[in-house]
């Protein structure tokens, strides 16, 4: 499945997604950390755990843009391998895999080192502390603490990065990639935060979250299957009554 995955990934696209993006979260929870303390820390914390399904949205431009089309582009290779539709098939889920383990992965990286630099520089030895809006904002004074706040946050996070990037490869364009990462999927995002009862369940809300995070990942790689298949066949006027029919090209 990795393999497959890696596939459809450029060196670039690695190097931003697997290390520039996680050194990135750490490097600012920790420079928030360091003007700041926790609270700053923990701020930026959250602030990056609400801008990482746009980063994942807009960075999909890389791997598998339009691929949800009509005419779905960088499937010609593929149509000639008896193996093509495995390796697309596998490729997908992985992909979905992986957003959700940088949902949950990313945003431990960046508490792990708030916590490692509050034991160091002697602050304290219970984690964020959050007793106020200006504890990270606010949000992470849920019930259950920082680890519930931590939880639920990642898996809103996961939903709308699987559910920005389903809808934007219906496209082909970064500017939709940009307006559905920014605009639709943040703005709801934000929208979310203020669900009734979200910090008082937060591990309600988180489990609700992935589960429909799990539905529109299949949705997505059904959807992209099915475009896929739709690709072996070729639409032709017929020569009797000029109505359109459909030619299977299956390469053998």
């Amino acid at each position: 499945m990795i393999k497959s995955y890696l596939v459809f990934t450029s060196c670039l696209y690695r190097l931003v997604m697997f290390l520039l993006l996680p050194a990135a979260c750490v490097g600012a929870c920790l420079l928030g950390c360091c003007y700041g303390g926790g609270r700053a820390g923990g701020g930026i914390l959250v602030l990056t755990v609400l801008l990482l399904p746009a980063a994942e949205i807009l960075l999909d431009i890389w791997v598998f843009p339009g691929i949800q089309r009509s005419d779905p582009t960088r499937l010609e290779c593929l149509k000639t391998s008896g193996r093509g539709r495995d390796v697309m098939r596998r490729a997908l889920i992985a992909d979905m895999v992986r957003k959700l383990i940088f949902s949950a992965a990313v945003p431990a990286l960046g508490y792990a080192a708030i916590v490692l630099w509050e034991l160091l520089s002697g602050v304290g030895e219970g984690g964020l502390p959050a007793g106020d809006v200006r504890g990270a904002f606010g949000l992470l004074n849920m019930v259950g603490g920082a680890g519930a706040a931590l939880w639920c946050l990642s898996m809103i996070a996961f939903f709308y990065s699987v559910l920005g990037t389903f809808l934007s490869r219906f496209g082909n364009m970064i500017w939709i990639n940009m307006i559905v990462g920014y605009h639709v999927a943040g703005g709801l995002e934000i929208a979310s935060l203020f669900l009734p009862g979200l910090f008082i369940y937060p591990y309600a809300y988180g489990a609700a979250f992935g589960l429909l995070g799990l539905g529109i990942g299949w949705l997505a790689v059904r959807t992209a299957m099915g475009r896929m298949e739709r690709g072996y066949y070729d639409q032709k006027p017929s020569r009797r009554d000029g109505t359109l029919t459909r030619r299977k090209q299956y390469n053998e």
